[in-house]
């Protein structure tokens, strides 16, 4: 079952932030990480359920997972 995967303002602006952070230093690893991020992220379409439920996630009245991704 495919499922809708959502990413906030906050978090897109955090991503770009990061990237282009990791750029400075070097633009081929924050090439590689972007591309590790959206794999991972559109894995979740497929694959929700293989990520922790966040702590306090009851408060948002929904269910909500956290991924963990390496650099």
């Amino acid at each position: 079952m495919n499922r809708e995967v959502r990413i906030v303002p906050e978090a897109e602006s955090n991503l770009v932030e990061a990237y282009f952070y990791i750029s400075q230093d070097s633009p081929e690893r924050a090439m590689r990480w972007k591309s590790g991020i959206e794999a991972s992220i559109n894995s979740l379409e497929n694959y929700p359920n293989r990520h922790t439920v966040v702590f306090d996630s009851e408060q948002t009245g929904r269910e909500v997972r956290q991924m963990l991704v390496g650099v």
